[in-house]
């Protein structure tokens, strides 16, 4: 493969360099689309809490995901005129749509008090995605005199989300792509070497954007919002590394060889497009494992990622050559501007290895405490289900939303719904008696503030559909009789539970209820609501986890053992990366949880530990690997541990410092974006690759490595007969 690689990139340099031109524009004109397929966040799981969102859209006709329409009275106006101006809006609102469900303040009580109001409207989304709905709204909306006016609610939140994610994507691209290009000026000396990364890396951006739309909109695969920030930042971190190692492994064999562009490239295709490849297949392979948690969001990102994995590790290996046979010949070797950097820039690399080879457990130590200090925060790691706040306080999405909550809402109580089903289509008299025995038995329960109704959907009931069954008229259906009293229905019942109860103590009431609920006498009761949906979210995480991890840890176990012949060598890297995620977690909490930089919700994303892991996992996979395929191609050749180790850190510094540098460059800056969870990925990914690239590469892993010696390439004398036998 490399054989063919390089002759192609040697023979048909112009032919490579037109076709990704044309397949970038032909992609990055669907990538412009991109943005209108996306879904919202996909946090949603299939368990009871989507039941019973579905039952209440189609049963009681109320809005799975309704948008909010928010009015507040201003002074000096009526109550009268306040009302009324309800009333001409909403109205409004229908002639424009029909197919719109509104439930308004004024037919319907708890939705209204002196000051506020609200109404939900049901977005019909069978011919439109939501975006467009929300901006027919917009637009339609007036602006009565004396009411003012605000929009909110699930689909407006995802929409500024969608937008802000965009502004931040733009945003971040203008600052990280210069700085990006000023640090490989600054590692190559030149500025025609330093603009190849950055082709490929905007190249594997915009082809894999491209493919993610056709993907999207052709195959209905259901993207995640946050795609839109993920894979700009894994795609330009990765594209711009890969093709900042080859470049610089080529201007290496290039000077060693005197200008002998075949050579070097064939050189440089079978080394260091090595460590490309393996750093690529420890990313995808990391990226499955994301896969197994069952929710949209984390099977489109990693999609999605993988995507923009693959196409980089592609365009490094045909795009990147085609670069360096087209440009080389016509750029002159540089030799005196080489030596200079040849004797300042790793002779003080080679002053840096030999410090910490000759001490090693004083750097061990040295590192290992600073790890631990890192860590240490963890301990308080905290995470929820993003929802308003994770837009900053100016965002009118959000301060509607807080409006409602904090009028319409008791404070620090939860709202549950209860949907009592029976075993099959029909409501027997022993189904109706259990529920009402239920009902009964959640008034006595002492984290129960109140049940405040018990609704029916039961057309034969008094023959009106939807009535509302108070306590008394509950208590005087037949107990008795052995016919069916109904032939179809469900009951609902709306449990608040008492104030003061915190995220763990529902979480533990949700979960006895639950437990109770399977084992109630002919009933089936299915729990909803907020709560209850993000305890699915959180559980499905931590269900998923150990086989994200041991996945993670037997593949990247694999590729590690196949390319270097060592069984330490893979351990001691997965046990770094490991510390260094594990670090980057603490100081996560440091800045965000605790307040430094963070929004105010007082918590992690729950999706952030999960992203951070997948792809910082194998991320950092990429100089990791090219520093120990240094080490061992040198050991391979003289068989001398200490001078492999002390080669391959001192020939490879500059290279992991600067790979470092523009990862950082590229994620860093998304930590001044709006949104919430996309500030706290950009941040934790920078700092695990700052602690991965410092704490661990250049202090811990060299210093490890030259107290075991040998034993870092140790392997049976039979399983290397075995395994590697030519």
């Amino acid at each position: 493969m490399y054989r063919f690689i390089t002759g192609l990139a040697l023979r048909y340099p112009a032919w490579v360099l037109a076709c990704w031109t044309a397949l970038l524009v032909l992609c990055g004109s669907a990538a412009i689309s991109l943005p209108s397929i996306l879904k919202d966040h996909g946090l949603r799981t299939e368990g009871t809490s989507a039941q019973v969102e579905r039952i209440l859209s189609e049963d009681y006709q109320l809005p799975s995901e309704p948008a909010v329409v928010v009015f507040e009275r201003e002074p000096g106006v009526s109550r009268a005129s306040f009302e009324s101006g309800i009333q001409a809006v909403l109205e409004h609102l229908r002639r424009v749509d029909g197919s719109l469900t509104v439930i308004s303040p004024l037919e319907h009580e708890g939705m209204m008090d002196n000051q506020a109001a609200y109404a939900l409207l049901g977005l019909n989304t069978q011919h439109q995605t939501a975006g467009k709905g929300l901006d027919a709204i917009r637009s339609a909306l007036p602006e009565p005199p004396g009411v003012k006016i605000t929009l909110t609610g699930k689909p407006v939140v995802q929409d500024d989300v969608n937008r802000a994610s965009m502004h931040d994507l733009k945003r971040a691209e203008m600052i990280g792509l210069p700085l990006a290009f000023l640090i490989l000026f600054y590692a190559f000396g030149g500025w025609i070497y330093a603009l190849i990364p950055i082709a490929a890396g905007c190249t594997a951006v915009g082809v894999s954007m491209g493919i993610l739309y056709w993907l999207g909109s052709g195959l209905q695969l259901e993207l995640s919002n946050f795609v839109l920030n993920v894979i700009p930042m894994v795609g330009l971190a990765l594209g711009i590394d890969f093709g900042l190692i080859l470049v610089s492994r080529f201007r290496e064999e290039w000077r060693a060889s005197s200008g002998r562009v075949e050579q070097a490239l064939s050189v440089t295709i079978r080394q260091a497009g090595r460590a490309v490849l393996y750093s690529a297949a420890c990313v995808i392979l990391g990226l499955i494992a994301i896969t197994f948690i069952r929710m949209p969001m984390f099977r489109s990102v990693a999609i999605g990622a993988m995507v923009v994995v693959f196409v980089s590790a592609l365009v490094n290996l045909t795009l990147v050559p085609a670069f360096l046979t087209l440009w080389s010949p016509v750029i002159p070797i540089r030799r005196g501007s080489a030596a200079a950097a040849a004797t300042f820039k790793p002779g003080l690399m080679q002053r840096w290895t030999g410090y910490v080879m000759q001490r090693p457990v004083r750097m061990t130590l040295v590192s290992a405490a600073l790890l631990l200090t890192s860590i240490l925060p963890i301990r308080y790691l905290q995470t929820s289900v993003p929802d308003a706040a994770s837009l900053p306080s100016s965002y009118a999405s959000r301060l509607g939303a807080e409006l409602v909550d904090f009028r319409f809402n008791a404070p620090f109580t939860s709202e549950i719904p209860m949907v009592v089903l029976g075993r099959g289509d029909v409501l027997s008299a022993v189904e109706w008696s259990a529920a009402y025995e239920l009902w009964q038995r959640l008034k006595t329960d002492r984290d129960v503030l109140r049940v405040d109704s018990i609704f029916s959907n039961i057309p034969k009931f008094n023959d009106q559909p939807g009535v509302l069954l108070s306590p008394r008229m509950l208590q005087q259906l037949p107990q008795n009789t052995s016919q069916p009293f109904v032939r179809e229905g469900s009951l609902l019942m709306s449990v608040t539970l008492r104030p003061g109860m915190d995220d763990k103590q529902t979480e533990a009431w949700l979960q006895k209820w639950e437990i109770q609920g399977q084992n109630e006498r002919g009933i089936r009761i299915l729990i909803g609501g907020e709560a209850k949906y993000r305890l699915e979210v959180s559980e499905e995480i931590k269900a998923r986890l150990p086989s994200v991890l041991f996945w993670m840890a037997i593949t990247n176990f694999v590729v590690l053992f196949a390319g270097f012949r060592s069984i330490i060598i893979p351990v001691k890297a997965l046990l770094m990366n490991l510390l260094s995620l594990t670090a980057s977690f603490g100081v996560l909490v440091y800045f965000f949880q605790d307040g430094m930089l963070g929004g105010g919700s007082g918590s992690i994303a729950v999706m952030i530990p999960v992203f951070i892991f997948g792809l910082v996992f194998g991320v950092s996979m990429d100089y990791g690997v090219f520093l120990l395929s240094r080490m061992t191609e040198v050991y391979h050749r003289t068989g001398n541990a200490e001078k492999a180790i002390a080669a391959g850190l001192s020939s490879t510094g500059k290279v992991i410092t600067s790979a470092a540098a523009i990862m950082i460059a590229v994620t860093l800056p998304f930590t001044a974006g709006d949104v919430e969870g996309v500030r706290q990925l950009g941040f934790g990914i920078a700092a695990a690759i700052l602690i991965d690239a410092t704490l661990i590469r250049f202090m811990l892993v060299p210093a490890l490595m030259k107290l075991m010696g040998h034993v870092n390439w140790w392997l049976p004398h039979q399983l290397r007969r075995w395994l590697f036998t030519e």
